[in-house]
């Protein structure tokens, strides 16, 4: 799992994998942390994973079922 920072605070945790047969960044698993506010910190998520997505070559991003709220929609467009 990679960590997730919003400035120095751990925000979340998430659990990726690229498949490069279909050029997809998996994102396996996506997990807030307890107590945090993660509004604030969604923008910067997805500017990450799109970022990563960027960089491993990834045309398309895949989300699991569960995504904290407040993410999901962030995500759905970081790439």
């Amino acid at each position: 799992m990679l960590p997730v920072l919003h400035g120095d605070h751990l925000v979340g945790r998430i659990d990726v994998a690229m498949n490069r047969a279909e050029q997809r960044l998996d994102l396996k698993a996506v997990h807030a942390e307890t107590g945090v506010e993660v509004d604030g910190a969604a923008p910067q998520v997805a500017h990450a994973v799109g970022e990563l997505a960027a960089f491993l070559g990834a045309t398309t991003v895949s989300l699991p079922r569960a995504v904290p709220r407040g993410w999901k929609t962030a995500l759905k467009h970081s790439f």
